[in-house]
């Protein structure tokens, strides 16, 4: 994970899991070994019902939400993308992130 933090110019790296559970899908961060564990679900997008990625989390007592975008074609690697905002606050300056597929397969 390579992102930016909400109303911020800090960059930062880190991982996160995304497994499902149940009917759901449970969301594990770690950034700078700090964890949170949040959930997420894929919903349609309001104008043109392309799936999006929608997460929610907290961060030292706040609460964070995500919502990402995925691309995928044979051109180019595997990633989905998003804004980091917070429930109920507009912004000019979200979070953002970039995830990129890391299977612990490979090595």
């Amino acid at each position: 994970m390579l992102g930016k933090k909400y109303e911020s110019t800090e960059t930062y790296t880190g991982s996160i899991v995304i497994s499902r559970e149940g009917n759901s899908l449970l969301i594990r961060r770690e950034i700078h070994g700090k964890k949170t564990v949040g959930k997420g679900e894929v919903v349609p997008s309001m104008t043109d019902a392309i799936p999006l990625l929608k997460i929610t989390f907290e961060e030292n007592g706040v609460a964070y939400q995500g919502t990402y975008v995925w691309s995928a074609d044979l051109d180019n690697y595997a990633r989905t993308s998003g804004y980091i905002t917070r429930p109920g606050e507009n912004t000019k300056n979200p979070g953002m992130e970039c995830l990129f597929i890391d299977d612990p397969g490979d090595g």
